[in-house]
């Protein structure tokens, strides 16, 4: 009796394992939405590298254009944000 009670729960542990494998393998899309695709483990670290330097770039052009309003709102002295005499 005892070894009844402690092999079902094993086995439904097994059987969910089991079918979470079979669910994830079979639609891709899926096991990538959840983050269990670790099949896929060196295309992700390319994908994290791409990204990464993509965001550097975007970073940098970001700066440039704060830089660029900065200074046109110093250069324009008819800019809203320029105190106007009342």
């Amino acid at each position: 009796m005892f070894a009844t009670l402690t092999t079902r729960p094993r086995l439904v542990a097994t059987a969910t394992v089991l079918a979470s494998f079979a669910i994830l393998t079979g639609h891709p899309t899926l096991a990538r939405s959840v983050g269990a695709d670790v099949w896929n483990v060196a295309e992700l670290q390319s994908q994290l590298q791409e990204s990464t330097e993509a965001r550097g770039q975007l970073d940098a052009q970001g700066d440039v254009i704060l830089r660029r309003n900065a200074g046109a709102r110093c250069s324009a002295p008819d800019s809203p944000d320029a105190a106007s005499p009342k």
